[in-house]
C-alpha cells in the first residue's frame, strides 16, 4: 500500500524551518504501517532548512520505503547537503532523488 502525506497540506506552510516541523512529520510517518510506501508530497513548499532536511533524513533512514516527490531544486540541494553533516546515527550513505 502506498500512503501519501503531502506536507503543504500537513504545515499550511511552504517553508520548512526547523526540526520540531521534521519531528512531527517523523511521528505521523512512524503511524503509518511498516509495510506501506510513504511519498512525501512537497507540492508548494518552497523551502526547506538544512536542520529540518537533516532531522527528517537522518531519522527516515533505514526504516522504510520513503518516496520524495515534487521537490524543487532547491530543498533537492538542502537534502543532500544535510546528508553531508555528520552524524554518529548515520549507518550507510543515502542519496536522496526525484522519482518522477
Amino acid at each position: 500500500m502506498n500512503v501519501e502525506l503531502n506536507v503543504y497540506d500537513m504545515f499550511h506552510t511552504n517553508t520548512l524551518r526547523d526540526r520540531e516541523t521534521a519531528i512531527e512529520l517523523i511521528n505521523r510517518i512512524s503511524k503509518i504501517p511498516q509495510s506501506s510506501t510513504v511519498t512525501l508530497n512537497f507540492d508548494k513548499i518552497i523551502f526547506a532548512s538544512r536542520s529540518f532536511c537533516h532531522e527528517l533524513i537522518m531519522n527516515l533512514q533505514d526504516k522504510r520505503n520513503i518516496n520524495f516527490v515534487n521537490m524543487n531544486s532547491d530543498i533537492l540541494n538542502m537534502m543532500n547537503i544535510a546528508l553531508r553533516k555528520p552524524s554518529f546515527a548515520m549507518k550507510s550513505p543515502m542519496k536522496v532523488a526525484m522519482i518522477h
